[in-house]
């Protein structure tokens, strides 16, 4: 697969031999890029399908076509709108996430030393190839060695599941283990990553005329006249087949920030602390006039009712009114008009008088009668 044309300013792509300087034609946040696929190199009976994969991933990230790139189609030009967001996810004691740098240790490439971001998929795989490892004693990809060095080409002695039927069927039964969830990896998220959000709209692309001018610029990329381009020898569908378009922008230049929060610090717990015991400080000092009072009645009450039940007579208060009342077998009515001289209840032994009796005392005429189911002497 080769590159033929363009995409964004200042910017330049490498394809093997070639150097292709790249620049906008229709989306300004963006770039566009045109691709050959070489389609009379396909393999007959092995090749299932012509197209490209692409991965948008965080800058430092380790990419992943297969597992987290979507396929582009040939013949098709392919418009894919991207916005971008960014998550902070908070670690322990709140949640579980795994710092993205360093995870995976330094490694060296081209004489620099730098370190692969940490992602969940990644370290999914790295965990299943090291179980291979363990298990089969053989190694099914490069994934381990392309993380922790930035070389694909392994330096251990281990050999590839693919060339023993036995490692291979080891090699299969340990991720179907995986699969099914009978052997488990701990893989948090990273507790800072940057995701894509992606949109795709297409057309059939090229035209005819187009066709012919990208037939031309291919072609001058081989080593060859036009006249020996491989790419003649392609029928006009297999040449539309053998080229496809990519337009990769921003449908926005904003970007959507999200983050986690602890719902309940102890801050927080300390504020409703002296919330609820200032509500309830307030409320008594409200209340203490009352509560003041009530005790108060009570005292009074219960000093009354020790007093009655000592027993006597009572005479009670100020005022006027009239008595009608028996005396035993005698009959005696009486009819008067009684003056009460007392205010206070006091209380007077006068036991041995029966009720309608009138009596003298310390020059005072009393008569003894009930009033209410209580025996009262009345100041006449």
């Amino acid at each position: 697969m080769a590159i033929v044309t363009r995409s964004n300013p200042n910017r330049m792509w490498r394809q093997g031999a070639d150097q292709i300087m790249f620049y906008p034609r229709c989306c300004l946040k963006g770039f566009q890029m045109t691709l050959n696929l070489e389609t009379h190199e396909a393999i007959p009976h092995m090749t299932h399908g012509y197209g490209a994969r692409i991965v948008l991933h965080q800058s430092g990230s380790f990419p992943l076509p297969a597992e987290e790139g979507m396929t582009l189609s040939p013949g098709y030009e392919t418009s894919l709108g991207v916005r971008m967001a960014k998550i902070s996810r908070l670690g322990p004691p709140h949640g579980s996430c795994a710092i993205p740098l360093g995870f995976f240790g330094k490694r060296g490439y081209n004489n620099i030393s730098s370190s692969i971001r940490y992602s969940s998929q990644a370290c999914l795989l790295d965990c299943k190839e090291m179980a291979i490892e363990t298990i089969c004693g053989c190694f099914e990809s490069n994934i381990r060695n392309e993380l922790y060095t930035g070389y694909s080409d392994r330096t251990d002695a281990l050999r590839n599941c693919a060339e023993s039927t036995n490692d291979f069927r080891c090699a299969t039964a340990v991720t179907q283990d995986f699969l099914i969830g009978t052997r488990t990896c701990y893989c948090p998220n990273a507790c800072n990553e940057t995701i894509y959000s992606r949109v795709f709209s297409g057309r059939l692309w090229p035209s005819q005329d187009y066709l012919n001018e990208l037939m031309e610029s291919a072609c001058s990329k081989y080593d060859l006249d036009y006249r020996s381009c491989p790419l003649h020898t392609l029928t006009h569908a297999e040449k539309s087949m053998n080229f496809l378009k990519i337009n990769v922008y921003y449908e926005d230049l904003n970007y959507q920030y999200l983050s986690e929060e602890p719902e309940y610090e102890l801050m927080n717990l300390l504020s409703d602390i002296g919330g609820s015991l200032g509500l309830f400080l307030g409320a008594s000092a409200l209340s203490i006039g009352e509560v003041f009072e009530l005790l108060v009645e009570l005292s009074c009450y219960f000093v009354q009712k020790r007093r009655n039940l000592k027993g006597g007579d009572e005479v009670i208060g100020w005022g006027s009114g009239s008595y009608h009342g028996s005396r035993g077998d005698d009959n005696l009515a009486c009819k008067t008009s009684c003056w009460l001289n007392s205010v206070t209840r006091t209380r007077h032994h006068s036991r041995t008088h029966a009720d309608g009796d009138y009596f003298r005392n310390d020059e005072q005429r009393y008569i003894v009668t009930h009033i209410y189911r209580k025996r009262y002497v009345i100041v006449v």
